[in-house]
């Protein structure tokens, strides 16, 4: 996990920002760290939390699209042809 974090830090001389290439390797190297050496690391495990939540938004959003959805023409000529071979 050093190793992948020194060449992160090598690639940035100015606040590093991972890809999510470099994210993925260092959530999976932090589970092999005992819980002692996590809290010392380039990658905090509330940084990982965050990381794991923003992903989690992303996927889990729906579109936030007002107002009933659209019916297919099908429906639509199913339910004018009903109308008027059922007057009311």
């Amino acid at each position: 996990m050093l190793r992948h974090e020194v060449t992160v830090l090598r690639r940035q001389v100015t606040r590093p920002k991972p890809d999510w290439a470099d994210r993925a390797a260092l959530a999976a190297l932090a589970r092999l760290l005992p819980a002692a050496l996590g809290a010392h690391r380039l990658v905090t495990p509330g940084t990982l939390q965050a990381w794991h939540r923003r992903l989690i938004t992303r996927k889990w959003t729906y579109p936030n699209q007002p107002g009933r959805p659209r019916t297919s023409q099908e429906i639509r000529a199913l339910v004018l042809r009903l109308a008027q071979e059922n007057p009311a």
